[in-house]
């Protein structure tokens, strides 16, 4: 049956009509998934969601944000939201075909009313009246690809991209390098929250480019990655060992390389 999801989809941000657009505003990009609470086939996407937030949560470049449009109809008409129905899950379909006609009955009537719902993306700096039909594939993994096309990778600072790839290029000049570290510091001052943390951590993996070689990023994702795999480890040093893990893959799609192990 239908799952109330006005609480679910936890780390989207839930918005109104009065504070979409404080929010959504043009100086961050932003993904808005617009829907009804008692939406039937929004359950599984609403799982995929999460762990797309788990992921990009902290991206300084990005907004996660969610609508009740039932309690903000005007969204409908604004968006041109209209009913759709989510594709099942192939072992939903499997499910589906073994259930009594008792079952079949008592969710004929869901089954019959697709519910309202939008995956819209904001692009940062673009006009908010009209953002982008996101078609993916409402799972993940495609989430993260479109996502990682658009805003980088989760562990992404943008303010400290530019900087970071001209260091990695330029690390057997040390004057170049040593200047560029002066710039990185410059703008680490300027950021807040999240950003200014993972912007400490690109300065410090700078550092140890200049002293462990230009492929310690990669040996240090692995060197990060065998460690959680070992166990042992305190669930406080797991998840910051992961956050970290998300920034060197991001600063090493920065470098053009591929890390080690690619299952984050």
């Amino acid at each position: 049956g239908a799952g109330d999801l006005s609480g679910e989809i936890k780390g989207f941000v839930d918005l109104d009509e009065f504070t979409f657009d404080k929010i959504v505003d043009g100086t961050k990009a932003a993904i808005g998934v617009f829907y009804e609470p008692y939406a039937h086939d929004m359950e599984d996407v609403s799982a995929e969601l999460e762990a797309v937030a788990e992921e990009f949560g902290e991206h300084g470049s990005l907004h996660l944000v969610k609508v009740n449009v039932e309690n903000n109809p005007t969204f409908v008409e604004r968006y041109g939201i209209t009913q759709e129905e989510m594709p099942k899950k192939k072992d939903d379909a499997e499910d589906d075909a073994e259930k009594s006609e008792d079952d079949e009955e008592s969710e004929e009537e869901d089954a019959q009313t697709p519910t309202k719902k939008a995956f819209l993306y904001f692009a940062k700096g673009a006009d908010a009246s009209k953002p982008e039909k996101i078609t993916v594939d409402k799972t993940k993994d495609a989430f993260v690809e479109f996502l990682t096309g658009k805003v980088g990778a989760p562990g992404t600072v943008e303010a400290l991209v530019g900087v970071f790839r001209e260091y990695s290029a330029k690390l057997s000049n040390a004057g170049a390098a040593k200047s560029l570290v002066a710039k990185a510091e410059g703008i680490l001052k300027t950021l807040k929250g999240s950003e200014k943390s993972s912007g400490e951590y690109y300065l410090k993996v700078m550092g140890n480019l200049q002293k462990k070689g230009a492929d310690h990023v990669q040996k240090e994702y692995g060197r990060l990655g065998r460690m959680v795999d070992g166990g042992g480890l305190k669930q406080e040093k797991v998840d910051e060992f992961t956050r970290r893990r998300r920034i060197l893959k991001a600063l090493s799609l920065i470098q053009g390389k591929k890390v080690e192990k690619d299952e984050l």
